[in-house]
């Protein structure tokens, strides 16, 4: 398919030939209505709580880091995919669950429920290891 929003509804692998901010507004625009926009709303939300928390904090260099790091963590969820996501997540974002939400971003929400519910065993990292 040659129309990367049709391949998103269909389910295809987007993330080739590359990754790019145009191509990242037309996956965004892809799923600007229902279940897409509530599962990227809800995935912002997080960093939005963070900066309100933020905001209460006295003026002062713990404020200030509290600041970057809630807008850091909104850029990075606005610009990485699922995938990346998932492989730089360890064991609290595992790839069946980012499956999952795609499913769902794609209204496939048998599959969807399905990949939540696979069974996943996640190595240990070796840093982990005892």
């Amino acid at each position: 398919m040659h129309d990367r929003v049709r391949s998103l509804q269909a389910g295809l692998d987007l993330e080739m030939p590359g990754d790019t901010a145009i191509c990242r507004r037309w996956i965004l625009d892809g799923i600007a209505d229902g279940i897409g926009r509530i599962l990227f709303k809800a995935v912002l939300s997080v960093a939005e709580k963070q900066a309100k928390e933020a905001e209460k904090l006295p003026d002062g260099p713990e404020k200030e880091n509290k600041r970057k790091g809630a807008l850091f963590l909104k850029r990075i969820l606005e610009s990485n995919s699922l995938r990346s996501m998932s492989m730089t997540a360890g064991t609290s974002l595992p790839y069946n669950y980012a499956e999952g939400f795609i499913a769902l971003t794609n209204r496939r929400l048998i599959r969807g429920v399905l990949c939540f519910l696979k069974k996943i065993k996640v190595p240990e990292l070796p840093k982990n290891q005892k």
